[in-house]
């Protein structure tokens, strides 16, 4: 989201990603993809620069969030941790629509 100011001195968040032009008619006119259209004080160069400060933190947030060494996913259902028979964590599992299917040599068995 970016923030601008509105003609009337209000400020208004855009979500950025839905902007699909900016004019300067004199008035600066952001137009929406959904061709909604939204006069502002700010300049165009202004609106730009906010839209490139957004998406540079979006992108900075995700490659400071990106643990270096991750575990692998495990399925937690309402009764728990999913495990094979013994009670042991089977990465051998895989889950179809809410129903746990073992890959065996005999094809896949279903379990509840």
């Amino acid at each position: 989201m970016i923030i601008v100011s509105r003609l009337n001195g209000a400020r208004l968040a855009i979500n950025a990603d839905h902007i699909e032009r900016i004019e300067e008619t004199p008035d600066t006119v952001i137009t929406l993809l959904d061709g909604k259209k939204i006069l502002v004080l700010d300049s165009v160069m202004d609106v730009i620069d906010r839209v490139v400060e957004y998406r540079a933190s979006v992108l900075r947030i995700s490659y400071t969030t990106i643990p270096e060494e991750t575990e692998p996913l495990r399925l937690v259902t309402d009764e728990g941790l999913v495990t094979d028979e013994e009670g042991l964590v089977s990465d051998d599992l895989t889950v179809t629509h809410g129903i746990v299917v073992e890959e065996s040599t005999t094809g896949p068995s279903r379990s509840l």
